[in-house]
């Protein structure tokens, strides 16, 4: 299963790049939330941060290519871990909930949080505060948000971050 979803992340990300239309499918955001944090939960309790998982009432459906909302998820819930490591009570919460019409989905963490630089570059292409890092998680993120109909936003919080991805409810 998981060599599977790698080949679906793999061709999922190259369709992105090329622009290519790939096929969607009605998706309960919070049941993926959930396996989102299922597939993450040893590696966060492997660097001592608590996971969890939120989900709010009601319809919780969007129009999405699995693969990448799924890709997408991945990334900012990483980020958020690594973020947290070596802070006090570093905890991690994926959380989705209904707002006006929208599936509000997040990744909130009590990690490092952004610097203003930070914060008002993170979606750029090539901007990475990791050592080493690329710097397309985001920008690839913002990518995956904008042509799925909805919008990304980043927020610094008084310790950690939180990072939202906004999308039109699908009625199934």
């Amino acid at each position: 299963a998981a060599a599977r979803r790698a080949g679906e992340i793999v061709s999922a990300t190259r369709g992105l790049i090329r622009r290519e239309e790939r096929p969607r499918a009605v998706i309960d955001a919070g049941a993926m939330i959930v396996d989102v944090a299922s597939v993450l939960h040893e590696e966060a309790g492997d660097d001592g941060v608590t996971l969890t998982v939120r989900r709010g009432p009601g319809v919780l459906t969007v129009l999405a290519d699995p693969a990448q909302l799924r890709q997408l998820l991945v990334n900012l819930a990483k980020n958020a871990i690594e973020a947290s490591v070596g802070v006090e009570d570093p905890i991690v919460m994926l959380s989705a909930e209904v707002q006006r019409g929208h599936v509000v989905l997040a990744v909130e963490d009590r990690g490092v949080g952004f610097t203003e630089e930070g914060h008002a570059r993170a979606f750029e292409a090539f901007y990475s505060t990791k050592a080493g890092g690329m710097g397309l998680g985001l920008a690839i993120a913002r990518t995956v948000a904008e042509t799925h109909g909805g919008r990304i936003a980043a927020m610094a919080l008084p310790r950690g971050a939180r990072v939202t991805v906004t999308l039109p409810v699908a009625i199934p």
